[in-house]
């Protein structure tokens, strides 16, 4: 299946939960890093969706990547092949000429990479001599190379708007053996819906063309251009076109022109390594064009900045500034001189049960969070202008822009100002060759002051609790605020903390040797943290929660018995908290070491240090590896001895520019109760390149200090069997399996 990935042509809302990060690793005592068990929520896994479909809907017009896919869509009811029709090309088109003999690639894909297909040539043509009614015209040539590719890329899709645009097929070619055979009387043509949209909470207004061909084989070399007519009425005669320069996979041939009014502005802007752009005037016709042979896929380095790692771009377009984008959508974000009357309902109650403006935000915002949930209809203009606050009210649903829409005019009710923010959620704003203008952007959220600092907040989230400053708030890196006079991106809050875990464990070893011992656990999770735990408890169930949490101590040592429920309880910090209670019953490690035994390991902490890509590929690396950031983990053990007992590793700290570490204990007069504290916290958000060998050597002394020994024998036996200093190092390594 040819996947036809056009241009992004709404400002599509990620429901992005930024810090859904892991509610597990539980921890574990007595265990090695290397069985450490680290689950991903929910949370993240939608985080991650959401991420994959921004990506894969990219401003950027030109990628036209064959992906072998299932189709999962319905015939489409309200668009008929009627409305897509085969015709001749634009008079103003320049097609590349088909299949030329040289139009192959020079070794530059890789034969031992799994692939059916060779990209040829990507033709993508622009006329906005009108910007009220652009027309856009593509030709694409690719050779199926083996069986695979005949199974997966005998067809192809194409989508489109019909709301706003018009669909004409102009070639469907195979070549095989030097004989040119038209397939457009054979192939087969349907006219589908989406289903998968509603996966990601919205309802768009695309058709998909797909195109089945009939008698494709190894060796045959296919074509089919196209064109649309029209643009979404919203841009009001602005335009903005992205184009890739470099390539997601090896393509011999990418050609562009664009036709724009001589006289009326085109701005040009390019990301990366820029190409040679050729400009010339016909009959008061600008025509722009670059042409790129031989084009190589880009590398990538895994967990690099987003604003770092741009792929080559261009963009064509008639907007300048931040100004211009502020001034187009200014109206759509200007509340009604009248109040809705529902609103100013909720808005006396939220005033009558909430004295603080901190607490009126938070009860505003997780309003609008839980009583209108988030579903998109974008359709036509829809895509960039919100529903009206009555319509949003009547539906209780609604995207982004409406929900932002809605939280302004119910903070204007309480007396609080607030403007709406455009963000882009993969952080590229940051980027300081950011390319784009109109189409910089893809989620809406709202900002206002409060007490001197700025706040960004999110209406589509849910599940977050309190007053402004207990919960999380997102950061993509910079923001547009669309008020008057705004004219610049301007910071989000990059150094406020997501979210707070302190887990307290408490461990009672039995007097008798035989008896099983007790851990208590109670954790207490804050903003982020919180949140996506109650994400799971709705969606699991507590339930299931509980048995996941079961099953992990299960894991770590057998012969384990929950007592009694696992609990869960939200307090009014707002913070929610979780009591957990087992036996075990055997807890010493009992080897060939002389005395009993055990190493306890903060696998909280553990399971919190960074993830980093692969050791052999540092060297000749770019780009920084991105860190999770802010982050904060206070783990915290009590230990009850029958009687005091030798111990071990007890202290220590660590300071480096990404993460701070320490520890310290209390130890009781009579040596029964131990206390050890621990804390991690991040203090940046990537790592250089250059330093990470630096970095790996410091997270490993950091796992090495996260533990501490107890030895079952009195403190003042001392014998060549003690397990202290560097000798316990050597077998804290040893028994981790490093």
């Amino acid at each position: 299946m040819v996947e036809i990935v056009d241009g992004r042509e709404d400002m599509q809302c990620a429901r992005f939960f930024e810090t859904g990060k892991r509610v597990l690793p539980r921890s574990g005592i007595g265990y090695p890093l290397h069985r450490a068990v680290k689950r991903m929520s929910r949370l993240s896994a939608l985080t991650l969706a959401a991420l994959a479909s921004l990506l894969s809907s990219a401003a950027f017009a030109n990628e036209f990547l064959p992906v072998p896919q299932e189709r999962h869509a319905t015939p489409a009811d309200d668009v008929t092949l009627a409305d897509v029709s085969f015709a001749e090309m634009p008079a103003w088109v320049e097609p590349e000429p088909a299949f030329e003999a040289d139009r192959r690639l020079d070794n530059l894909q890789d034969p031992r990479e799994p692939s059916g297909f060779h990209s040829q040539l990507v033709d993508s043509q622009y006329n906005v001599v009108n910007p009220f009614a652009p027309e856009s015209f593509f030709a694409i040539e690719y050779e199926v190379i083996n069986r695979y590719g005949v199974e997966n890329y005998s067809s192809f899709e194409i989508e489109f708007e019909p709301s706003h645009e018009r669909l004409r097929l102009h070639e469907i070619l195979v070549e095989r053996n030097g004989e040119l055979i038209d397939k457009r009387d054979d192939a087969r043509l349907d006219i589908l819906r989406r289903e998968n949209e509603t996966d990601e909470l919205t309802y768009n207004g695309y058709r998909t063309l797909a195109v089945l061909l009939r008698d494709v084989r190894v060796g045959d070399r296919i074509r089919y251009s196209y064109s649309v007519t029209g643009g979404n009425p919203a841009f009001e005669g602005r335009f903005e076109i992205g184009l890739h320069t470099d390539s997601e996979v090896p393509r011999a041939e990418m050609s562009t022109r664009v036709l724009s009014a001589v006289g009326e502005p085109l701005l040009v802007r390019q990301s990366g390594d820029h190409v040679p752009l050729v400009q010339e005037s016909r009959d008061g016709v600008l025509v722009s064009s670059y042409a790129l042979r031989q084009v190589a896929a880009p590398g990538s380095e895994a967990d690099a900045p987003p604003e770092l790692a741009l792929r080559d771009g261009i963009v064509f377009s008639n907007v300048d500034g931040w100004d211009e984008v502020v001034n187009w959508v200014l109206p759509f974000y200007t509340l009604p001189a009248t109040p809705n009357d529902e609103l100013l309902a909720v808005a006396a109650r939220i005033a009558a049960e909430h004295e603080s403006r901190a607490a009126r935000i938070g009860a505003a915002l997780h309003w609008v969070q839980d009583e209108v949930r988030y579903f998109g209809v974008q359709l036509g203009e829809d895509s960039f202008r919100p529903a009206s606050v009555e319509t949003t009210l009547e539906r209780r649903f609604g995207d982004c822009k409406a929900k932002a829409v809605l939280l302004m005019a119910l903070l204007d009710a309480l007396g609080i100002e607030s403007q709406a923010a455009l963000v882009d959620t993969s952080r590229e704003l940051l980027a300081p060759e950011q390319p784009f203008r109109l189409r910089a952007f893809d989620h809406v959220i709202v900002h206002l002051e409060h007490e001197g600092r700025s706040h960004f907040i999110d209406p589509t989230r849910s599940y977050q609790r309190g007053p402004l400053g207990s919960f999380s708030e997102p950061d993509f890196g910079k923001a547009l605020l669309i008020a008057a006079g705004s004219r610049e991106l301007v910071p989000m809050a990059g150094d406020r903390e997501g979210g707070y875990r302190l887990v307290e464990k408490t461990v009672e070893f039995p007097s008798d040797a035989q008896a099983s011992a007790r851990l208590d656990v109670v954790t207490t999770l804050t903003g982020s943290e919180a949140e996506s735990l109650r994400y799971n408890l709705e969606y699991d169930g507590q339930r299931q929660t509980a048995r996941d949490y079961l099953e992990y101590y299960e894991d770590w040592f057998g012969d384990l018995e929950r007592v009694g429920d696992t609990r869960f309880t939200e307090t009014d910090a707002p913070s929610l908290v979780v009591r957990e209670q087992y036996r075990i019953a055997a807890l010493w490690e009992e080897d060939d070491h002389p005395e009993r035994y055990l190493w306890v390991y903060a696998d909280e902490i553990i399971g919190q240090t960074p993830e980093l890509p692969d050791a052999s590929k540092d060297e000749g690396r770019r780009h920084p590896v991105m860190l999770h950031h802010p982050t904060r983990l206070v783990e915290r053990w009590l230990v009850k001895l029958p009687a005091a007992r030798h111990l071990d590793d007890l202290d220590g700290r660590f300071d480096t520019p990404w993460f701070h570490f320490e520890k310290h204990h209390e130890l009781s007069a009579d040596g029964r109760e131990l206390t050890v504290h621990m804390e991690y916290r991040a203090r940046a958000d990537r790592v250089m390149a250059e330093d990470l060998p630096a970095f790996r050597k410091a997270l490993d002394e950091v796992i090495d200090m996260a533990s501490f020994y107890i030895e079952d024998r009195p403190p003042e036996t001392q014998d060549m069997g003690s397990v202290s200093g560097w000798l316990g190092n050597l077998v804290r390594r040893l028994a981790a399996g490093r």
